[in-house]
């Protein structure tokens, strides 16, 4: 049941959902963290059932039990630790996600009040002067292209050494 519902939320637009929370919280950064939060658990958690359902049924998980490991072991060494790879990969993304949608949304005037610095509002602030002074816009930009570029390239290199040392 629960896995229904993370699907119906999964179907749901990330920008709408979290313009929903926002609308309702008001426009701070504690709405858009939980906006953000519940916008991103549902992949999270699909991941990682998807994750658990598969490591499961191996044969070393199967037979830690016969041998006397307790279910809490079980759990922690043959089912928990190949996870962690697929969990720093998908975190490594979600960073990029996160910039992205908190930006937009700020950008939309829905994030940081002005005094707070975000670059979402430095995008937005300097849209009226792009013909004069482009930098004011093009700093934030290049700084959420590469905060969004590194984060995947992190993702990649861990998944690259991940498969290159077994871990999975």
């Amino acid at each position: 049941v629960l896995m229904r519902v993370i699907d119906i939320t999964l179907a749901f637009p990330v920008m709408l959902l979290a313009l929903l929370v926002i609308a309702v919280g008001g426009s701070n950064l504690t709405p858009l963290t939980i906006a953000v939060a519940l916008a991103y658990i549902p992949t999270f958690a699909r991941i990682v059932y998807g994750s658990a359902r598969r490591w499961r049924g191996r044969e070393f998980v199967l037979a830690a039990k016969p041998m006397g490991a307790r279910p809490a072991r079980v759990i922690g060494n043959h089912s928990i630790r190949p996870m962690l790879v697929e969990l720093i990969v998908l975190a490594s993304s979600a960073i990029g996600w996160t910039v992205l949608l908190t930006a937009g949304l700020s950008f939309l005037g829905f994030g940081a009040v002005p005094p707070d610095p975000e670059w979402g509002a430095s995008l937005a602030s300097g849209i009226g002067y792009l013909d004069s002074a482009l930098w004011i816009s093009m700093a934030p930009g290049v700084a959420i292209t590469l905060v969004i570029l590194l984060s995947n390239l992190v993702g990649d290199r861990v998944a690259a050494v991940s498969n290159s040392t077994g871990m999975r």
